[in-house]
């Protein structure tokens, strides 16, 4: 196995640990297959999403282990985001690459992240997950309920957390979860 098919893997079982802790919140798909608006097909290394109560946040990851960084990533993400309503991704990489390669990531609103960043990423979504479970599984305080006018069976009443669950579909605006 190749160093970068290795650390694609890695990478992959980062999200399936998120995927697995919290199965109605998050998900991911290896090599999504993504057709674009002209017909052309293009597969990122993966897909991950995360529901909050109040939005979901859907990304592309594209991985690199390389000595050497390669500018078709920028290019890859570039004709997706031109040709289809996919727009959040991720580039994780084993080592900081140039800066030019950097400079071109972040105009293209890429996120641009090492190993280790983005394990402290997907550590964060799972706290946040998680925090958001414990807090709708309590009570508000008399403070809180008085500081925005809320009565206790209004409070009993409204939705849960959103389940972002659903058939997985890239063609569809990740946005709209």
């Amino acid at each position: 196995m190749t160093k970068g098919a290795q650390f694609e893997l890695d990478v992959g079982e980062v999200l399936k640990v998120l995927a697995g802790r919290h199965p109605a919140s998050a998900d991911f798909q290896t090599q999504p297959r993504i057709v674009l608006g002209n017909g052309e097909t293009v597969i990122p290394d993966f897909s991950f999403w995360f529901g909050l109560p109040y939005a979901c946040s859907h990304y592309m990851v594209e991985c690199q282990d390389r000595a050497r960084y390669k500018a078709e990533v920028s290019h890859k993400i570039r004709v997706i985001k031109s040709l289809s309503r996919i727009n959040k991704f991720i580039f994780v990489s084993s080592d900081r690459p140039a800066e030019a390669i950097l400079r071109r990531l972040d105009g293209d609103g890429v996120l641009s992240m090492i190993w280790q960043e983005f394990r402290t990423f997907i550590a964060r979504i799972d706290q946040t997950l998680s925090l958001l479970r414990a807090v709708e599984a309590s009570t508000l305080s008399e403070e809180i309920l008085t500081a925005y006018s809320l009565s206790p069976s209004k409070v009993a009443a409204a939705r849960p957390l959103r389940e972002c669950r659903r058939p997985f579909d890239p063609r569809v605006d990740p946005v709209a979860c």
